[in-house]
């Protein structure tokens, strides 16, 4: 006994009016296969109401939400780590401007030291997701699982969204008086 089969589509590209070719197109496919259903409709209107269109269009949609809450979620991690370190260091960025050092050498100092981690995540990010998207190249569709696109624009927003994590609690620290941080130490 064998299952429900899906039904069998066929499409034809025209020019014109897809009613004009019904007729002969309808006797030409009888005579092949007489339980054939000729049924003429635009593409649009097929993708639009379709349900094998309509579930796969859910089940796209659905993804993209899924993974842009995700890429959400680590920004949210990326700048609440990266914040979090920094605003530990408020003591020593006072130190070193009591001690002379000025704003931007500070701040230069803060963000490099920021950066290199990003950097080296992000190069394991891309080479992890790199070898993942080759296992799951079976599941894209129509789509590459290599897009480069994709992996610079998710590399330049999380490295964007760590320095501006790092600049912010940065700044903020070089504004506390720096008798107040050595008296606090």
């Amino acid at each position: 006994m064998t299952g429900p089969q899906t039904p069998r589509r066929e499409l034809i590209r025209t020019s014109g009016s897809a009613a004009s070719l019904l007729p002969g197109l309808g006797s030409t496919i009888r005579r092949v296969d007489a339980n054939f259903p000729v049924v003429a409709a635009p593409l649009d209107w097929m993708v639009s109401f379709d349900p094998y269109f309509v579930i796969s269009r859910i089940g796209g949609i659905l993804s993209s939400i899924v993974g842009m809450l995700g890429l959400f979620l680590a920004c949210l991690g990326v700048y609440g780590m990266v914040g979090y370190s920094v605003v530990e260091r408020t003591q020593e960025i006072g130190i070193r401007m009591a001690l002379g050092a000025q704003r931007e050498q500070v701040l230069g100092l803060v963000l490099r030291q920021i950066a290199r981690p990003m950097l080296l995540g992000t190069a394991i990010g891309i080479a992890v997701s790199a070898a993942i998207s080759r296992l799951l190249s079976a599941l894209l569709f129509g789509l590459n699982p290599r897009d480069a696109i994709s992996f610079a624009g998710v590399s330049v927003l999380l490295i964007a969204v760590g320095l501006l994590a790092g600049y912010l609690p940065a700044r903020r620290a070089m504004r506390v008086d720096p008798m107040v941080a050595v008296r606090y130490e």
